[in-house]
């Protein structure tokens, strides 16, 4: 699977585009969008007439417009418009920095999933059964597994001028290792200097308690470390700290309530997509960048099979870079205004109730 493409917002071309467009036009873009959610049906004129208080001329004229930028589609069998992905993109832009949960949904939240937290796959079944409920949905969650490995020591063991192994052995007696080639010789004083300065540190800790800033302190104090030594080090603490993530997924039969998913094949493929739950775990962590929230809509999917599909996620954090995702998946044509909100909910609670959970992730 190729990488995910960033699109968190709209593009820079589209955003020229939207400089030309007035604020009727935008309201008339919004108010489709909403319309059409809501029915499923292609949007005419005359009930946008009725909305803005102006003739259906007119009314026709500006979706002709916003159709030639194609924001709008035209289902000329009920010869009313449909939004694009590119519209669903413009609605989610513009209402999202105004969305916030409001205390109802939190309370809805927390009864769903609040004295389930003791037993890990009750919780996730709640969490699942209220995303899928309230947003009409397919829904998922993932949890991370956290390694159970405390350091006993890490060494570092030349084998060149330039390489050597470094080292990491558990409390168990079990070893980890990973070789590391350097772009200059290092003195083996300071490569002496930093294993001492590593195991005051990290001896005896779980790698999961290992503090990322403390390690960034302990390297900024051993001058004259080649940068490369740096990511070696850093990168197989986090790698060893990461552990792995089961995903919980829902019920797939809302998505069969959906009139876009009528068409079997498509259906299939989505369902392809779901039934692999590593294909879709490794898709969803792919699909985050520097955001804790993002929604993919349409062809913004790398996945192909997901063209016809929007997820709605958020990530949660227990410390450091541990944490899951959860997230709604469904057509184009969600309630994002209702979803966004909803997820972002769910991701707080999660992150509270699994922060100090009596079981073992």
């Amino acid at each position: 699977m190729s990488d995910q493409k960033e699109i968190t917002r709209l593009s820079d071309g589209v955003k020229e585009i939207l400089a030309r467009l007035t604020e009727r036009q935008k309201a008339i873009l919004i108010a489709l969008v909403k319309l059409f959610v809501r029915s499923a049906q292609p949007v005419s004129s005359g009930q946008l007439a009725q909305i803005f208080d102006v003739s259906s001329a007119t009314i026709r004229n500006e979706l002709a417009f916003l159709e030639d930028l194609a924001f709008l589609s035209k289902d000329h069998q009920a010869s009313g418009r449909v939004p694009t992905d590119l519209a669903y993109r413009f609605f989610v832009d513009e209402i999202r920095a105004e969305l916030k949960p409001d205390q109802d949904e939190q309370a809805r939240a927390e009864r769903a999933l609040l004295g389930l937290q003791r037993e890990l796959r009750l919780l996730m079944e709640g969490a699942l059964r209220h995303l899928t409920k309230e947003s009409g949905q397919a829904s998922w969650v993932t949890v991370p597994i956290l390694p159970d490995l405390r350091i006993r020591s890490v060494d570092f063991i030349p084998t060149a001028d330039r390489s050597f192994l470094i080292l990491i052995v558990t409390t168990k007696g079990n070893t980890r290792h990973r070789m590391a080639t350097l772009d200059e010789r290092i003195d083996a004083s300071w490569l002496s200097y930093l294993k001492e300065q590593l195991n005051n540190y990290i001896g005896g800790r779980l790698i999961t308690d290992v503090d990322g800033d403390e390690i960034g302190r302990i390297f900024a104090e051993v001058r004259r470390l080649p940068r490369k030594l740096i990511e070696h080090v850093t990168g197989f603490l986090d790698e060893l700290g990461q552990g792995s993530e089961r995903i919980y997924i829902s019920d797939s039969r809302p998505l069969l309530a959906q009139p876009e998913f009528r068409d079997v094949t498509l259906m299939n493929a989505v369902l392809d997509v779901l039934n692999d739950h590593s294909l879709f775990n490794t898709y969803v962590r792919d699909i985050f960048g520097e955001d804790d929230l993002r929604v993919v809509i349409g062809q913004e999917n790398v996945e192909t099979k997901l063209t016809a599909c929007s997820l709605v996620s958020a990530r949660y954090k227990l410390s450091g870079a541990v944490g899951g995702t959860v997230g709604v998946i469904g057509p184009t044509r969600q309630t994002y205004d209702l979803n966004i909100p909803l997820v972002a909910v769910v991701a707080d609670c999660l992150a509270e109730l699994l922060r100090d959970t009596p079981f073992s992730l």
